[in-house]
């Protein structure tokens, strides 16, 4: 084969991989969840407590609009799921906002107790049904 076909021929099939590629990253859209267990933070009045942080950023291009947001929690029977009722209404992101979702321990001590928990994750569903998932994350009692 002739040089002078080969190498546009090349670029060609380089461009539409990369176009197709692009395309697909960019229409499923992502977002990421981080978290973070503070022991000793200062809430107010001097006072300080025990929290569970999460953070829900769009990193994708597109406005996502999150159906749902909840937790699963993992027993000695199974996984329990229990939605948060603050989110049961869709919420809208643009590319780069954030959602904050604070967790005093305590509120969830008892929980992990009644349920015989052992680990949990934040489970966030958007509306074309892509769930998005922080690892699991262990409960240790040495925390409390």
């Amino acid at each position: 084969m002739d040089l002078k076909f080969l190498i546009p021929l090349l670029v060609s099939l380089y461009a539409a991989a990369l176009a197709t590629y692009t395309f697909y990253i960019d229409r499923t859209g992502r977002l990421k969840i981080t978290y973070q267990f503070c022991p000793n933070l200062l809430v107010g009045n001097g006072a300080f407590a025990k929290m569970h942080l999460f953070k829900i950023i769009n990193i994708s291009s597109k406005k996502r609009i999150i159906s749902r947001i909840g937790y699963q929690f993992n027993n000695s029977n199974g996984t329990i799921y229990c939605p948060i009722e603050r989110f049961l209404t869709p919420v809208s992101l643009e590319f780069g906002d954030l959602i904050n979702y604070d967790v005093f321990y305590d509120d969830w001590d008892n929980i992990f107790e009644k349920i015989d928990a052992t680990k949990f994750q934040l489970i966030v569903t958007d509306t074309t049904g892509k769930k998005y998932k922080t690892h699991w994350i262990k409960i240790r009692k040495a925390n409390i």
